[in-house]
């Protein structure tokens, strides 16, 4: 079954009706009411959307470009751009085993992560990143809320020839006010002021393949490679305000290095001493940051928060308001540009990072 999200739902007909969001969820939630419950709210946005003759999905096969993408599409051609290759590595689940590779792939509408598993995973070694391919034969999954393409045994990747004359988007971020982000969003950048930080966490991690270890009698556990000698990562929560509400910001490895302005090892200090973070925490209050990274919906506390990708310190608010006044005037799609050439501010932490890993305060 294709699964599109509810705010995705309630924008689609948005856009093909004229109503707005009021008017579509109180339609909704008549609908709710009138069948008793036997349906869920999204379920509801369905039967409504058929109501009042919005199509939902224009296309479930053939050639989709990533801002199509559903949960359930089998049989999908992407043609893309490779915008980063991860390490293939070795897994081993119960009496399963092999490998696992993969890579992100965008085009002039967004980014997915393309997994391939065993003898496909060994595609990767000739692929290169910045190069133009049309892959065929995927199926979309969707994990942690972000929508994935596997590649299946019968799915081919074909590096075209030709120079890629599509463009591709900046790595940009929208930004958006705290109360503005929704489900819906997969990324964002907010900005806004440090209000609380919360102790600074540490977990065991395989040196192999990064992922969170498990402490077992015998010692530590790591799902792919066994009994292993364990790594240590941190991980520091905070909350940011911008005056129109408040959200969780989660900070791994390059980007929580970054915030407390220390290297690895100083890092290592403060897992010896938890009090020496005391001063760094003091210093964070009232710090002003921006931030650019995923946002994911906690189940447990029912919220959304932020995994950072970057972050910047005490940015100009004086520019950060000209970036804000510009982007509200902007009736087009964004600025374009060709993937030669396009500079980072800083190194992204990688964005897929295991939510597990996530400490809950």
């Amino acid at each position: 079954m294709l699964k599109i999200p509810y705010d995705e739902i309630v924008l689609k007909i948005e856009a093909k009706t004229g109503l707005n969001q009021a008017e579509i969820q109180k339609k909704i939630d008549e609908k709710l009411q009138q069948l008793y419950g036997l349906v869920s709210k999204e379920g509801a946005a369905h039967i409504i959307a058929n109501e009042l003759g919005v199509k939902l999905f224009e296309a479930t096969t053939g050639k989709l470009d990533v801002k199509s993408l559903l949960a359930g599409m089998r049989n999908v051609e992407l043609h893309g751009i490779i915008r980063r290759i991860y390490e293939v590595r070795p897994f081993q689940k119960e009496e399963r085993h092999g490998k696992v590779g993969s890579f992100l792939l965008g085009d002039d509408t967004g980014l997915v992560r393309t997994v391939l598993w065993n003898e496909q995973a060994e595609k990767i070694s000739s692929l290169k990143e910045g190069q133009s391919i049309i892959l065929k034969g995927g199926y979309v999954k969707e994990r942690n809320g972000f929508k994935e393409i596997h590649l299946p045994e019968n799915g081919t990747i074909e590096v075209t020839a030709e120079s890629p004359k599509m463009e591709i988007r900046r790595l940009d971020y929208a930004r958006k006010s705290i109360s503005e982000l929704t489900e819906a969003d997969q990324t964002a950048e907010v900005l806004g002021t440090i209000v609380q930080v919360f102790d600074l966490k540490f977990f065991q991690i395989c040196s192999a393949c990064g992922k969170k270890a498990k402490q077992t009698e015998s010692g530590f556990f790591c799902e792919q490679h066994g009994s292993i000698t364990p790594q240590y990562a941190a991980v520091l929560n905070m909350f940011l305000d911008d005056g129109t509400g408040n959200i969780r910001i989660v900070c791994f490895r390059r980007q929580l290095l970054r915030l407390l302005s220390i290297n690895e090892g100083e890092l290592e200090k403060f897992r010896n001493d938890s009090q020496l973070f005391d001063q760094k925490r003091n210093d964070l209050l009232g710090t002003m940051l921006k931030v650019s990274g995923r946002v994911v919906k906690n189940t447990m506390f029912d919220r959304l928060e932020i995994i950072a990708s970057l972050i910047f310190l005490n940015p100009d608010p004086t520019a950060e308001l000209e970036r804000l006044q510009e982007q509200k005037s902007k009736t087009t799609i964004p600025e374009t540009s060709s993937l030669e050439g396009v500079e980072q501010p800083q190194k992204e932490d990688d964005e897929f990072v295991n939510d597990e890993d996530v400490v809950d305060e």
